[in-house]
């Protein structure tokens, strides 16, 4: 065999192997990118969490402009930093990270698969990271808040639709955490609002209107132990809360 031959052979085998490659990627990408129901699901409840997830602007934006995503579902998702009570649906995390470029972001949101709603939704690229969460009827909501002793105030600052509505928070240590999810009697945490040095405490007795904020400030807060913000809407309406923390 010639020189030339072996040459033309190889050069060949590269062009087949670079298109194989292409057809590859291309494929691949392609098939994390679908976003057509089943989305490639073969477990019916993650296909349906991940509806949902696509139904957030926010997330279908950044998938629709991507090179690709990929998705990993978390079906009956429980978390002691955060999640919901009194919703009889099943819920799911959804963790979507989009890929442009070098450009990589990752979304998060609690979904309600039985009523097809997205219950809580973070966007990570705010300075201060604000929650977006819908609070069905009867339902509430807990976060895992930073409070430690002798450090700056911890700010919450929040405003909801439809603006008539109001929300009852509650704001305990852990253990009273868990009496509230048990449905027994409970302390509210009695903590100083800064800046106003009143001493105050909220234990779901007292309804607070959009644009409510407070600053909690323990001056002898346990570092051993969580404490909580826990809204509550006894309402007959969704709420949908936009808070930062």
């Amino acid at each position: 065999m010639s020189k030339i031959s072996t040459i033309l052979i190889y050069i060949v085998l590269i062009i087949v192997l670079a298109v194989t490659l292409g057809v590859y990627v291309t494929s691949h990408n392609s098939a994390q990118k679908a976003l057509n129901y089943p989305y490639g699901q073969t477990n019916p409840e993650k296909a349906d969490a991940l509806k949902v997830a696509f139904s957030d602007p926010a997330i279908n934006e950044s998938v629709q402009v991507s090179d690709k995503y990929t998705a990993n579902i978390s079906i009956g998702y429980t978390s002691n930093s955060s999640g919901f009570m009194n919703v009889s649906g099943t819920l799911a995390r959804v963790d979507i990270q989009t890929e442009s470029g070098f450009v990589s972001r990752t979304y998060s949101v609690i979904a309600d698969i039985s009523s097809g709603q997205e219950l809580e939704s973070v966007n990570p690229y705010e300075l201060q990271t604000p929650l977006f969460i819908l609070l069905p009827p009867g339902a509430s909501w807990y976060y895992s808040i930073p409070v430690h002793s002798g450090q700056a105030p911890v700010p919450i600052y929040m405003e909801f639709q439809p603006e008539i509505s109001y929300v009852y928070p509650v704001i305990v240590d852990q253990a009273n955490f868990e009496k509230l999810k048990n449905g027994l009697s409970f302390e509210p945490l009695s903590y100083i609002d800064y800046p106003s040095g009143e001493t105050v405490a909220y234990g779901g007795e007292t309804p607070v209107p959009s644009l409510w904020q407070t600053n909690i400030t323990v001056s002898n807060a346990d570092t051993s132990q969580e404490y909580y913000f826990v809204l509550e809407n006894p309402s007959s309406n969704d709420i949908m809360i936009s808070l930062s923390i």
